[in-house]
């Protein structure tokens, strides 16, 4: 994946930031053989990022692993805290 990582990736994008790798995701998903590798990573930072209701429908897409269902859990409980609040 580093690999793939380098050459994907414009020189432009900062490598400190939380940005590039749901860029480096996005860019894996579409141009990979096999992107179902890389829903749920792009899940977790669209998570991270607070993007809740694009993190549920990466995670979505993603295979069945327990990183998948830890995180469906967590974004289930942020949706249903807004939709508490709002």
């Amino acid at each position: 994946m580093v690999f793939a990582a380098r050459y994907l990736l414009p020189a432009t994008i900062d490598p400190h930031s939380h940005i590039s790798p749901s860029q480096l995701y996005k860019k894996l998903v579409t141009a990979g053989d096999d992107g179902n590798d890389y829903w749920v990573p792009l899940a977790c930072c669209c998570f991270m990022l607070g993007m809740f209701t694009e993190a549920d429908a990466a995670a979505m897409k993603g295979r069945n692993c327990p990183l998948q269902n830890r995180l469906l859990f967590h974004v289930s409980h942020k949706v249903g805290l807004f939709m508490l609040v709002a």
